[in-house]
């Protein structure tokens, strides 16, 4: 059963999803437009590797996040997120 895009892709036989979290701003902006706007990567990284555990193709699907970690603390949620 297909369930958007990311069912569609699986379908397909992809070999990776690639996330990338829209955080607000270049540190050259006003604080509450980096803490404040946009789709956290953390937040995409946890709902991708939720759907990858659901349709059990954890192991067949890489994961692969593109920026906004940006410390250690954030890369070791990160890793959390694989379950």
């Amino acid at each position: 059963m297909k369930t958007g895009s990311p069912g569609i892709a699986l379908e397909a036989g992809i070999d990776f999803i690639t996330v990338d979290g829209a955080e607000g701003g270049t540190h050259a902006t006003a604080p509450i437009m980096e803490d404040d706007l946009g789709f956290p990567t953390m937040f995409a990284i946890t709902r991708a590797a939720k759907f990858l555990a659901k349709k059990g193709a954890t192991r067949e699907v890489s994961l692969i996040a593109t920026g906004g970690l940006n410390y250690t603390g954030g890369c070791s949620k990160s890793d959390g997120a694989r379950g």
